[in-house]
């Protein structure tokens, strides 16, 4: 009896036995202080779905996790919870604000990457998954893409790779015209933040067939219905491959440089680009073919990636001069190899007859003359 006494007086009565009137232990509920980070967060929701994400309170919630590392898992955990509810409801204005905080994490809090990336690589994933929103699936591959840039070590390069096959059904849409086009440079966009990081890893993934695949599909633009623009485009590649002799360089129209990545990305991560060429599917092709240039630093590598661009060609039976793919696809190749100085050498198979079995890496220029 006198153990069910004591629980119930405890209940009833703070631990020191005495009821004080101004006892804090007697307090309502309501009136203890909220969690700073709580209220932070309920403030950077906006009150309609009129209004865009208020970036001084986001900063102000970020500056918070920084100076408090130990609090970031539970507003990555309130975050995440926030964003699986707003979805559920198709309120996609407050999904827009929590991603918002998730990249300014990634850059404030860079260092304390590990208590916060398994939870935006889950709504990463459930961003791709939302095949009715395009928006959402477009918000999930610029994510992807700043997740990426970010990285400073390999550590989440496995994670990544479960993400590829996403991009490239994107980058692989058909339909409206204006929807196809902003799908697809999404899913390149990311595929080329892919391509750079397996580089940066010396890292080359199984899925690389299915890159070039994409890439190679996306290279001269979109292909639209139309039996006419379809027949101009094909004489005018056929009519700049005739002109090209010797060395001299490709039209602008054949071949189109991009800027370096550094020069594509800032310091930040972000894509650094003009809006034009960002909802253009064939500058980021270029951008994913220069990358894969870049991620041939050794003979076994460029072997590698020259021989899922050979596959590619013969599958898609683009070897002919009158497709004109294979030529300007492997002149930029050439010229991107020349530029960064990979002097490395590949073999082929019996692919392409002509060569036999040793091409050196000026053996692209080779390939490029029997292509004349």
């Amino acid at each position: 009896m006198s153990v069910v006494s004591g629980v119930i007086s405890r209940q009833l009565l703070p631990a020191c036995g005495n009821l004080c009137f101004f006892c804090p232990a007697m307090q309502a509920r309501s009136r203890q202080p909220v969690k700073r980070y709580k209220k932070l967060i309920q403030e950077i929701f906006p009150r309609s779905q009129e209004e865009e994400p208020n970036d001084r309170k986001i900063g102000k919630l970020c500056e918070y996790a920084a100076k408090n590392p130990l609090r970031i898992p539970k507003i990555a955990s309130s975050l995440e919870q926030r964003c699986y509810k707003e979805l559920r409801t198709e309120n996609f204005q407050s999904v827009k604000v929590v991603m918002c905080v998730y990249k300014k994490l990634l850059v404030t809090c860079k260092d304390q990457m590990p208590l916060f990336a398994s939870s935006l690589l889950s709504i990463i994933h459930t961003l791709l998954d939302q095949t009715r929103q395009d928006d959402m699936q477009i918000l999930g591959c610029q994510t992807l893409f700043d997740f990426i840039n970010n990285q400073t070590d390999g550590t989440y390069m496995f994670n990544l790779e479960g993400f590829i096959p996403k991009p490239c059904q994107l980058a692989q849409e058909v339909g409206d015209e204006e929807r196809v086009k902003h799908l697809r440079s999404a899913g390149l966009q990311s595929i080329s933040s892919l391509v750079w990081f397996m580089g940066q890893s010396s890292h080359i993934s199984a899925e690389l067939d299915n890159i070039v695949s994409v890439v190679l599909e996306n290279y001269g633009g979109i292909k639209k219905e139309s039996t006419d623009s379809g027949n101009t485009n094909q004489n005018r590649w056929v009519q700049e491959v005739l002109k090209v002799k010797g060395h001299v360089s490709p039209s602008p129209e054949i071949m189109i440089r991009v800027p370096s990545w550094r020069m594509i990305v800032n310091e930040k991560g972000e894509v650094n680009v003009t809006p034009e060429d960002a909802q253009n599917p064939c500058f980021w092709s270029k951008v994913c073919l220069h990358n894969m240039a870049k991620l041939a630093k050794e003979a076994t590598t460029m072997r590698r990636v020259l021989e899922s661009l050979f596959c590619c060609f013969d599958n898609g039976k683009l070897w002919p001069a009158e497709h004109g793919l294979a030529f300007p696809v492997l002149k930029d190749m050439q010229f991107l190899m020349d530029d960064s100085g990979n002097n490395g050498t590949f073999v082929t198979k019996k692919r392409f007859p002509p060569l036999m079995s040793l091409v050196c890496y000026s053996g692209i220029a080779a390939v490029l003359l029997i292509l004349r």
